[in-house]
């Protein structure tokens, strides 16, 4: 008999509920965790933009093989060695023009 009260109730939730209208206020703590979840049923296309930040995020939680680099920016430090390099070889190039141009004098 319960067994039925309680699919009968998530059945009742599932076709009378308007979409969306179960958010976070509606939750008790902890109610949803990742025991609770299907592999891959929450990825990034799910998540609302600043959902995932290091306030939520323990520490050594995220390892290299959950992240996919090519999401990530630049860090600002490699831009800067970057465009460091890019000076350096333009500077090596005209050296290495001035110094034909005087040899062929």
């Amino acid at each position: 008999m319960r067994l039925a009260v309680a699919l009968g109730g998530t059945s009742y939730a599932a076709i009378k509920l308007p979409r969306n209208s179960v958010g976070t206020k509606q939750l008790q703590k902890n109610a949803v965790v990742a025991t609770k979840l299907s592999a891959r049923s929450v990825g990034p296309q799910k998540l609302q933009n600043n959902a995932v930040t290091t306030r939520t995020v323990k520490d050594n939680q995220l390892t290299g093989a959950k992240i996919v680099e090519s999401t990530l920016g630049q860090v600002p430090s490699a831009k800067n060695a970057e465009a460091s390099a890019r000076v350096l070889a333009r500077s090596a190039t005209g050296s290495a023009a001035s110094r034909r141009r005087r040899t062929r004098t």
